[in-house]
Protein backbone atom coordinates (compact mmCIF):
# COMPACT_ATOMS: atom_id res chain seq x y z
CA UNK A 1 0.00 0.00 0.00
CA UNK A 2 2.52 2.62 0.87
CA UNK A 3 4.50 1.94 -2.43
CA UNK A 4 1.21 3.16 -4.22
CA UNK A 5 0.83 5.94 -2.18
CA UNK A 6 4.37 6.94 -3.33
CA UNK A 7 4.40 5.35 -6.62
CA UNK A 8 4.51 8.80 -8.32
CA UNK A 9 6.94 10.29 -6.20
CA UNK A 10 9.08 7.14 -6.43
CA UNK A 11 8.80 6.88 -10.50
CA UNK A 12 9.81 10.67 -10.82
CA UNK A 13 12.79 9.94 -8.36
CA UNK A 14 13.95 7.55 -10.52
CA UNK A 15 13.52 8.75 -13.89
CA UNK A 16 15.23 12.11 -12.66
CA UNK A 17 18.14 9.66 -11.58
CA UNK A 18 18.52 8.39 -14.94
CA UNK A 19 18.67 11.21 -16.80
CA UNK A 20 21.07 12.41 -13.85
CA UNK A 21 23.33 9.30 -15.15
CA UNK A 22 22.46 9.52 -18.50
CA UNK A 23 20.58 6.37 -18.91
CA UNK A 24 17.63 6.06 -20.86
CA UNK A 25 14.29 4.82 -20.09
CA UNK A 26 13.85 1.41 -22.12
CA UNK A 27 10.05 0.62 -21.45
CA UNK A 28 6.60 1.97 -20.61
CA UNK A 29 4.26 1.26 -18.01
CA UNK A 30 1.03 2.15 -16.37
CA UNK A 31 0.11 2.66 -12.74
CA UNK A 32 -2.15 4.07 -10.28
CA UNK A 33 -1.12 6.58 -7.90
CA UNK A 34 -2.95 8.91 -5.22
CA UNK A 35 -3.74 12.32 -6.24
CA UNK A 36 -3.74 14.42 -2.76
CA UNK A 37 -5.41 16.89 -4.38
CA UNK A 38 -8.51 14.96 -5.85
CA UNK A 39 -8.34 12.65 -3.06
CA UNK A 40 -8.25 9.63 -5.45
CA UNK A 41 -6.41 7.16 -7.15
CA UNK A 42 -4.67 8.19 -11.22
CA UNK A 43 -4.04 6.33 -13.76
CA UNK A 44 -0.21 7.26 -15.29
CA UNK A 45 1.27 6.00 -17.70
CA UNK A 46 4.72 6.67 -17.77
CA UNK A 47 8.15 5.81 -19.69
CA UNK A 48 10.27 3.63 -17.20
CA UNK A 49 13.15 1.67 -17.10
CA UNK A 50 12.72 -2.51 -16.70
CA UNK A 51 14.98 -5.12 -15.60
CA UNK A 52 14.08 -8.69 -16.54
CA UNK A 53 13.11 -8.72 -13.18
CA UNK A 54 10.15 -5.69 -13.77
CA UNK A 55 10.21 -2.14 -13.47
CA UNK A 56 12.58 -0.77 -11.39
CA UNK A 57 11.50 2.60 -8.27
CA UNK A 58 14.25 3.48 -6.66
CA UNK A 59 13.79 5.22 -3.30
CA UNK A 60 15.48 8.23 -2.27
CA UNK A 61 18.48 8.18 0.85
CA UNK A 62 16.29 10.49 2.49
CA UNK A 63 13.56 8.41 3.75
CA UNK A 64 16.28 4.59 3.50
CA UNK A 65 17.93 4.43 6.98
CA UNK A 66 21.63 4.67 6.52
CA UNK A 67 21.85 1.86 9.16
CA UNK A 68 20.83 -1.59 9.73
CA UNK A 69 17.70 -1.23 12.16
CA UNK A 70 18.90 -4.49 13.18
CA UNK A 71 23.04 -5.62 13.44
CA UNK A 72 24.85 -8.33 14.76
CA UNK A 73 24.72 -6.85 18.32
CA UNK A 74 21.23 -6.58 18.61
CA UNK A 75 20.42 -10.09 17.32
CA UNK A 76 22.96 -11.69 19.76
CA UNK A 77 20.90 -9.11 22.63
CA UNK A 78 17.10 -9.83 21.20
CA UNK A 79 17.17 -13.39 19.85
CA UNK A 80 20.03 -15.26 21.41
CA UNK A 81 20.53 -14.02 24.48
CA UNK A 82 16.55 -14.02 25.15
CA UNK A 83 16.48 -17.28 24.15
CA UNK A 84 19.11 -18.33 26.42
CA UNK A 85 17.10 -16.18 29.21
CA UNK A 86 13.87 -18.85 28.56
CA UNK A 87 15.99 -21.90 28.82
CA UNK A 88 17.53 -20.99 32.20
CA UNK A 89 14.42 -19.17 33.87
CA UNK A 90 13.24 -20.61 37.01
CA UNK A 91 10.25 -20.76 39.10
CA UNK A 92 10.20 -18.87 42.63
CA UNK A 93 7.67 -20.26 45.29
CA UNK A 94 5.25 -18.07 44.39
CA UNK A 95 5.08 -19.28 40.87
CA UNK A 96 6.60 -16.72 39.25
CA UNK A 97 8.90 -16.92 36.49
CA UNK A 98 12.32 -15.39 36.74
CA UNK A 99 14.56 -14.51 33.82
CA UNK A 100 18.43 -14.01 34.50
CA UNK A 101 19.25 -10.80 33.20
CA UNK A 102 20.92 -10.19 29.89
CA UNK A 103 24.10 -9.12 31.36
CA UNK A 104 24.69 -12.54 33.27
CA UNK A 105 24.89 -14.23 29.97
CA UNK A 106 28.40 -14.19 28.28
CA UNK A 107 28.80 -15.74 25.17
CA UNK A 108 32.24 -14.80 24.08
CA UNK A 109 35.39 -12.46 25.16
CA UNK A 110 34.42 -9.00 25.52
CA UNK A 111 38.09 -8.28 24.90
CA UNK A 112 38.71 -9.68 21.25
CA UNK A 113 37.35 -6.96 18.77
CA UNK A 114 35.81 -9.47 16.58
CA UNK A 115 34.26 -12.16 18.72
CA UNK A 116 30.82 -11.11 18.78
CA UNK A 117 30.78 -11.09 14.76
CA UNK A 118 32.19 -13.91 14.71
CA UNK A 119 29.63 -15.75 17.80
CA UNK A 120 26.45 -14.33 15.44
CA UNK A 121 28.00 -16.27 12.13
CA UNK A 122 29.12 -19.23 13.94
CA UNK A 123 25.24 -19.11 15.71
CA UNK A 124 23.28 -18.33 12.92
CA UNK A 125 25.17 -20.97 11.03
CA UNK A 126 24.61 -24.27 13.33
CA UNK A 127 21.38 -23.19 14.46
CA UNK A 128 18.82 -21.74 11.70
CA UNK A 129 15.89 -21.76 13.83
CA UNK A 130 16.95 -18.84 15.34
CA UNK A 131 16.36 -16.90 11.85
CA UNK A 132 13.03 -18.54 12.05
CA UNK A 133 12.86 -16.51 15.24
CA UNK A 134 13.85 -13.48 13.81
CA UNK A 135 11.50 -13.64 11.25
CA UNK A 136 8.61 -14.38 13.64
CA UNK A 137 9.05 -11.38 15.83
CA UNK A 138 10.60 -9.33 12.99
CA UNK A 139 7.42 -7.00 13.52
CA UNK A 140 7.32 -7.09 17.12
CA UNK A 141 11.10 -5.81 17.14
CA UNK A 142 10.49 -3.05 14.78
CA UNK A 143 7.59 -1.97 15.97
CA UNK A 144 8.99 1.74 17.50
CA UNK A 145 11.03 2.14 14.93
CA UNK A 146 8.45 3.32 12.00
CA UNK A 147 8.67 6.52 9.98
CA UNK A 148 5.67 8.53 11.67
CA UNK A 149 3.15 9.14 9.46
CA UNK A 150 3.77 13.38 9.61
CA UNK A 151 7.76 12.82 8.85
CA UNK A 152 6.39 10.38 6.16
CA UNK A 153 3.82 13.63 4.41
CA UNK A 154 7.03 16.01 5.26
CA UNK A 155 9.40 13.64 3.24
CA UNK A 156 6.88 13.23 0.42
CA UNK A 157 5.34 16.66 0.21
CA UNK A 158 8.04 18.53 0.72
CA UNK A 159 5.90 20.60 3.48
Amino acid sequence: MLTNLLHKQLHDFTISELEKYSVKPNSEYSFFAWNKSTEDWEKHTEKCYRSPAGVILLVPKSIVRKQYLFGHHEFIERIIKENIQKERATTDKNGKTRFPPKNSIYLFEKNDKNAEYNYFINSITNDSSLLSDLHSRIHELFSDKRLSDENLDRIIYQV
